[in-house]
């Protein structure tokens, strides 16, 4: 699967949100669910081997032996035991980015079976030229609407924050992303906030207030 959105769009949230229901199901008692591992292709370094690389993360992230590493690595490959949740393709910039896809298209293609979750802005994705042609599908995480922004704020009981955000173009258009909209709850003081970095600014300047 791939999970496509904007920044902020809540692309890392919901693909922790599946790796949590993942681990449930793993962990009932059910040996035929793949254990779900998180890795970040921001790490990636280009040239080297996919494979390789996941053993190399087994050890820097999750304290697994440098012994056994890369055996076990291609043991749970190879017979599925393991859901890979990949995040932060975008990061890589173009050029990794291409070079990664074409890499990961390479394991794919030697084990159909494997399941794979990967993150990625919809922006940089789609620049990018190259697809994720062994993925079985892809979803688009679309902006936050309206009555959800509304019925969101009314459930934290800040109904004035909504009067303030649909009287002002620009906090609409940053409340329709969830990551800023759960800013403005934080920050949000009566001030002018016109763009993402007077909100950045605004946040953090509350934080260390507080």
């Amino acid at each position: 699967l791939l999970i496509l959105g904007e920044p902020g769009a809540g692309k890392t949230t919901e693909l922790l949100s599946v790796a949590e229901r993942l681990v449930e199901a793993a962990e009932g008692g059910d040996d035929k669910h793949p254990i779900p591992i998180l890795f970040e292709l921001s790490s990636w370094t280009p040239g080297i081997p996919i494979l390789k690389w996941f053993g190399q993360q087994l050890q820097k992230t999750y304290g697994v032996s440098k012994n056994i590493a890369d055996p076990l690595t291609r043991q749970w490959i190879q017979q599925t035991q393991i859901l890979l949740l990949l995040d932060g393709l975008d990061e890589l910039g173009p050029t990794n980015q291409i070079d990664c896809i074409k890499r990961m298209e390479e394991i794919l293609a030697q084990h159909p079976a494997l399941s794979v979750i990967v993150c990625c802005r919809r922006k940089e994705y789609e620049q990018g030229g190259q697809q994720l042609r062994q993925l079985k599908g892809a979803i688009y995480l679309q902006a936050v609407g309206s009555a959800q922004i509304q019925q969101y704020l009314k459930d934290l009981g800040r109904e004035q924050l909504w009067d303030d955000i649909q009287a002002q173009p620009e906090l609409l258009q940053l409340a329709r992303s969830p990551l800023f909209l759960t800013l403005l709850v934080v920050a949000y003081q009566k001030q002018s906030i016109r763009d993402r970095a007077m909100l950045f600014n605004a946040y953090i300047q509350k934080q260390l207030h507080d």
